[in-house]
């Protein structure tokens, strides 16, 4: 007769406390993806800080700039964390810089 491998028992409370794991687990990995893929950071052109009244010369230079050139949507950009990832490996890949290398590996390591 060969030996029979008994199966192995689980202790009382021990499946409740997987089940727990498991669901830890996958709050924690949809908790990551979200926050990978969804926008983190942002950049804005502030209008008002052209509406001051002691703007002299170079303050109406300048918010005619921003008006004609239509800055203020160009400027205007919410990035996620994957979009920057992606676009520093492409800069990493093009240009070849140890700088950006060592940003990259910050940034994603």
């Amino acid at each position: 007769q060969p030996d029979e491998v008994a199966a192995p028992s689980l202790a009382p409370g021990t499946l409740s406390l997987q089940t727990a794991i498991s669901g830890l687990t996958c709050m924690f990995w949809i908790c990551l993806a979200v926050g990978v893929v969804g926008p983190c950071m942002c950049m804005r052109l502030d209008e008002e800080a052209f509406d001051q009244k002691d703007g002299g010369p170079a303050d109406e230079l300048a918010k005619y700039l921003v008006n004609d050139l239509n800055l203020i949507e160009r400027m205007s950009a919410d990035v996620s964390f994957l979009r920057c990832s992606i676009a520093l490996a492409r800069w990493v890949i093009f240009t070849g810089e140890v700088n950006m290398i060592s940003a990259f590996v910050l940034l994603v390591g």
